[in-house]
């Protein structure tokens, strides 16, 4: 299965549902040995992702006003011909963003189904376009949005999603690293999945641990 398959059938497609466990990877949580030592490494990574980002004194009036015309601002770029400002409104208004309104947009997509569902579709149409127009770059970086952002996904899909992403972006000639550690370090530390733990710590693990990315294939 090409990757463009892959995310347009098994990932990014909202209210699918979950695959069947058969075709899902059979372990996708823990290393089989050096758990401990495995651990103290991904909570270190994590740590340094954190370091140096300061936190700005805002208003939770003015993050809230903000928050909501980015939700109707996102609302408004539905459709294929939109893919494109709908992706750079999150690169420039989500990844470049201070951490509080970050985070509120986070809760805005969490607590909203439908949102999450149109981040999801539009980043896949932008996605499907940035591979035809040999974008490696934005290929990237699209479905590590998804990832970083929504919620509505099964974290064993996502980890074996990031691992093939990986593989891809070396493929291309690119380092993914830089932008696994962009998209990764703002994803959300909040234990929202029962196998994939937090977004962030999925992002750590398959960045910081070959040999566990290594055994994540479809």
């Amino acid at each position: 299965m090409g990757l463009l398959d892959f995310f347009r059938r098994r990932v990014l497609q909202p209210g699918t549902g979950s695959l069947p466990q058969a075709s899902r990877p059979a372990e996708t949580s823990l290393p089989p040995k050096g758990l401990p030592e495995w651990i103290a490494r991904l909570m270190a990574a994590e740590k340094e992702w954190d370091d140096g980002e300061t936190e700005p004194l805002v208003d939770e009036r003015s993050v809230a006003g903000h928050t909501q015309s980015l939700v109707e601002k996102l609302r408004a770029a539905d459709g294929e011909d939109q893919a494109q400002a709908f992706y750079s409104t999150l690169e420039e208004e989500y990844v470049q963003a201070a951490r509080p309104h970050r985070e509120a947009l986070r809760a805005a997509v969490r607590a909203d189904g439908q949102l999450d569902a149109l981040i999801a579709a539009q980043l896949e149409r932008f996605w499907e376009q940035a591979v035809a127009a040999g974008n490696a770059v934005q290929a990237l970086r699209s479905p590590l949005l998804v990832y970083s952002l929504t919620y509505r996904y099964d974290s064993r899909e996502a980890l074996v999603a990031l691992s093939e992403l990986w593989r891809w972006a070396e493929q291309k000639g690119l380092d993914p690293m830089p932008h696994y550690r962009a998209i990764g370090r703002i994803a959300s530390s909040e234990v929202t999945h029962v196998v994939g733990g937090s977004a962030k710590g999925m992002f750590v693990r398959v960045a910081f641990d070959a040999d566990y990315r290594a055994q994540l294939k479809w």
